[in-house]
């Protein structure tokens, strides 16, 4: 907006200095020159040959008054004065001029100062180490990353310690169930609502989770979050064409609106799988187009959106046709496991009440149908954490609780693309996320070396342990740094062979030499207790590993795991 020129101009304040700085520098000057005129006359008597233990602040001034006439007085009075006040500027010359910088570098690890300064032996936070009896601990609402190779403690330092610990919900990958065994009896005694999500179970003790809940009624708002799920099951891939992958697509979104406006079917990508697969004696083409008809001529029409998606594919030739259906159904077959099936039919809990209600889910995954389940577990996830991103706290005052994934295991999962594109923007929805993987080149395999390394500084905070593999370790090695070490080397004349004297003059050289912070090897031996944690401004920070078994804090809270199967549920067909 801009003001007219007739407008009054805005008011102006007075220019004043405020009298604190002021009467601090008028301080300094008079000490200075207090402690100027002393160090002078110290000087002064140094000179004369009298006890300079007799100095006063008079003792220049006394002298200069009495015996100024003199030649010698004169000038031992000038010189003492040049010392005094150079030595009293000294001090102040050094803190002004720039401090010589190493040769090769001043890598180091962070002092306890520097880490207490940092805020990172507090109470709340992310668990990340310990450093004497204070657990190290991350604050704030930014996420870790935490890269160790298998058995190395992964779970028993970072994984059970922070499930014990965290006091806002918890959605935790639980490869081996041992998480919920060890952590989920504390987190329902303090309160909270605990599920454990195991898709493959036989006995179905599972809570269940059906992605198609979260998908909305109104028809613009479903098609959108149906081709979210679409985008999950059917990712482009180098070296496929893409239009079997966005006719398979396509397809879905047609079969999956169909089973939206149809209310006599359950909405479950169960029910999407047999629909894609029924075709009849006349054929697919000719069994839906004969359904669109069906619907056309009764009561309740097919949307548009949903004759368009399934012409897209039933009007192709029948080959065609035929490959886009096995491409659609290909990706979907896990859904022909009655179990499974049965585990994503109905919700036990709702993921858009993480941020409002204490809740824990921990999603169990037996080690061989991990590979398997990875388009179930993707979705999941890509479900849990994109819907905590559609209101921030500020604008609901519900979701007051933070949110921790833990992601234990994190590249067994696959590509999950909202992780990649959302850990900078995650933390101002109060969601932390704890990356657990085996080491960095792994997350480059599996999202790219640009969005891995993105990834990676996305996070507050990095934890590394002992690499077994050569590369990682000079990985490490690299980040680390350098430092710059004096080298005093001393070589020593051979007596000649030609006149048998012998030479005693020998030669000292002192140089400085470049020297990594920890050399590859010593990043290999750290053993089994030392960690090291990098925080952004900060030095690298070296502490112990937690083990919760031997830490009477943790051990304190352990408690069986509550039953996780509700009754009168059916047994496995």
């Amino acid at each position: 907006m801009t003001l007219p020129a007739s407008a009054a101009p805005w008011p102006q304040a007075a220019k004043t200095f405020p009298a604190g700085p002021t009467l601090v520098i008028a301080g300094v000057a008079v000490g200075a020159l207090l402690v100027a005129l002393y160090l002078a006359g110290f000087a002064f008597l140094v000179l004369i040959k009298a006890d300079p233990r007799a100095a006063t602040l008079l003792t220049l001034p006394r002298y200069a008054h009495y015996y100024g006439e003199r030649e010698d007085i004169r000038r031992r009075l000038w010189v003492s004065a040049g010392v005094g006040v150079a030595l009293t500027l000294a001090p102040g010359v050094a803190l002004l001029l720039p401090k010589r910088r190493s040769l090769h570098g001043d890598a180091r690890f962070a002092t306890r100062r520097e880490i207490a300064r940092a805020g990172l032996l507090g109470d709340d936070g992310i668990i990340l180490g310990r450093l004497g009896r204070r657990c190290l601990m991350l604050p704030g609402q930014q996420g870790v990353a935490l890269a160790a190779p298998p058995r190395a403690g992964k779970g028993t330092g970072v994984v059970i310690p922070n499930a014990l610990n965290w006091p806002g919900s918890l959605v935790c990958v639980d490869i081996k169930k041992e998480n919920w065994t060890i952590t989920a009896g504390f987190r329902a005694q303090a309160g909270q609502a605990v599920y454990l999500f195991d898709p493959f179970a036989e006995d179905r003790r599972t809570a269940r989770w059906n992605p198609l809940s979260y998908v909305s009624d109104t028809l613009a708002l479903r098609v959108n979050g149906l081709q979210r799920i679409a985008d999950m099951f059917y990712p482009e891939a180098p070296g496929v064409d893409p239009f079997w992958i966005a006719s398979a697509r396509t397809l879905f979104l047609g079969i999956a609106l169909y089973v939206f406006e149809t209310p006599s079917l359950p909405k479950t990508i169960g029910e999407i799988l047999r629909l894609g697969m029924a075709s009849g004696d006349e054929g697919f083409a000719q069994h839906w187009k004969r359904l669109i008809e069906g619907r056309r001529a009764g009561k309740f029409p097919l949307s548009p959106e949903c004759v368009r998606a399934l012409c897209d594919v039933i009007d192709l030739a029948p080959v065609t046709a035929s490959s886009i259906r096995k491409t659609f159904t290909s990706r979907l077959d896990l859904w022909l496991n009655p179990i499974l099936d049965w585990a994503t039919a109905e919700n036990d809990f709702d993921l858009r009440e993480l941020r409002a209600k204490p809740m824990s889910i921990y999603v169990g995954v037996n080690p061989d149908d991990l590979h398997r389940l990875r388009p179930v577990l993707s979705l999941f996830f890509q479900q849990a954490i994109g819907l905590q991103t559609r209101t921030l706290p500020e604008h609901d005052p519900k979701l007051k609780l933070q949110v921790l994934m833990l992601l234990d295991e994190c590249a067994a999962l696959g590509r999950i693309p909202i992780l990649a594109e959302s850990l900078s923007y995650l933390p101002g929805y109060n969601v932390r996320v704890a990356l657990v993987i085996h080491t960095a080149a792994q997350l480059r395999e599996i999202y790219g070396a640009n969005a891995a390394e993105t990834m990676l500084k996305s996070l507050g905070a990095r934890i590394v342990f002992a690499a077994k593999d050569y590369a990682d370790a000079k990985e490490i090695s690299d980040e680390l740094g350098t430092t710059t070490v004096t080298v005093r080397s001393i070589s020593q004349p051979l007596s000649s062979p030609f006149n048998g004297r012998r030479h005693k003059a020998r030669s000292v050289t002192i140089s400085e030499q470049r020297r990594p912070l920890l050399l590859p090897q010593e990043v290999q031996a750290l053993g089994g207790n030392d960690a090291i944690v990098f925080y952004e401004g900060l030095p690298p920070i070296r502490c112990k590993k937690l083990r919760y078994f031997k830490d009477t804090r943790f051990r304190a809270r352990l408690r069986p795991a509550p039953q996780c199967a509700a009754p009168n549920r059916p047994s496995v067909p």
